[in-house]
């Protein structure tokens, strides 16, 4: 597993292969979905990122390491924002084409820290009480108990029962070009279909979209 920090998909492929990496963290990905997942772009660039990825990376995009804050960028929820947000997150992370990358205290619902702090300490905090770097949303321990933690648990769950969000083909449905609002998309594996649709916007949506038979 690579750790390359660009966000061209084109130069992120040129390393993986025989005899390079077998696998790489989706920055790309990362950059391009992040402002899109936080309601401020708009789901357009949830489906280019798709395309992008799989025109550069082909077959090699399942071994894409996809994540939605990691050890060396800020934790996806921000001071102030519903948790909500960040179930969208997960459903998209877990459920897309790749291998999903769960940093700890995502379950938790870890939020930022430290806005425009540099530090990457502020990206790696303590669990548990007692430890140098922590804020209120950390340190609390591993609460199984905690919603956000059956949450993930259960989208695990539901990803190793289905074959198409495990191995299937991905086609999106339906984005937004212009807004925040709805981003739909299929796995597909053999005769099985799962779609997924979520709502990156803080409103009801409503869209009509095709899928296979």
């Amino acid at each position: 597993l690579g750790e390359i920090f660009h966000g061209d998909p084109k130069k992120l492929a040129d390393e993986m292969g025989p005899g390079k990496l077998d696998a790489a963290y989706d920055y790309p990905g990362y950059f391009w979905a992040d402002r899109a997942l936080h309601g401020e772009a708009p789901t357009k660039a949830l489906e280019d990122a798709a395309h992008a990825i799989a025109s550069a990376f082909g077959a090699k995009a399942k071994n894409l390491m996809r994540f939605i804050d990691n050890h060396d960028k800020p934790r996806f929820l921000r001071a102030g924002e519903p948790i909500g947000r960040l179930r969208v997150a997960l459903a998209y992370l877990m459920l897309s084409a790749g291998t999903p990358y769960l940093y700890y205290g995502v379950e938790q619902g870890f939020r930022q820290y430290a806005p425009g702090n540099l530090d990457m300490n502020y990206y790696r905090e303590d669990m548990f009480e007692g430890g140098k770097f922590g804020s209120e949303s950390s340190q609390g321990g591993h609460d199984q108990k905690n919603e956000l933690y059956a949450f993930t648990a259960q989208l695990s769950v539901l990803r190793a029962a289905r074959p198409a969000l495990l191995d299937g083909e991905q086609y999106v449905r339906w984005s937004d070009p212009v807004s925040p609002g709805i981003y739909a998309f299929s796995r597909i594996h053999g005769n099985q279909e799962v779609l997924v649709v979520i709502n990156t916007s803080d409103k009801r949506q409503r869209a009509t979209m095709f899928v296979d038979e």
